[in-house]
C-alpha cells in the first residue's frame, strides 16, 4: 500500500501470451503471474480503497525456461 505494507487481498490478474484478465496466484505473500509465458507481460493491481496500477515488463526465455522478472507496486490509498 501507499505506507510500504504488504498487501495481501489485492486482484492482480496479467495480459500476456495472447490472453488478457488471467488472474494470478499469491503464494507466501507474492503473487507469480504468467506461468512459462514470455514476451510483453502487463500486470494489473486492484484493491478496494485504492487506486488500481499496472505496469508492463518483457519477460525473456532460454532454450527451456522463460526467465522470471520482479515487479513491485505500490498502490495509493483513496481519499
Amino acid at each position: 500500500d501507499d505506507a510500504g505494507n504488504a498487501v495481501n487481498d489485492a486482484t492482480v490478474t496479467y495480459d500476456g501470451g495472447g490472453q488478457t484478465g488471467v488472474p494470478c496466484d499469491h503464494v507466501s505473500g507474492f503473487y507469480l503471474c504468467g506461468y512459462e509465458v514470455d514476451g510483453e507481460i502487463t500486470v494489473n493491481v486492484a484493491r478496494d480503497g485504492f487506486a488500481p496500477a499496472t505496469q508492463s515488463v518483457t519477460v525473456g526465455a532460454d532454450a527451456c525456461h522463460v526467465i522470471g522478472e520482479s515487479l513491485a507496486f505500490e498502490i495509493e490509498a483513496l481519499d
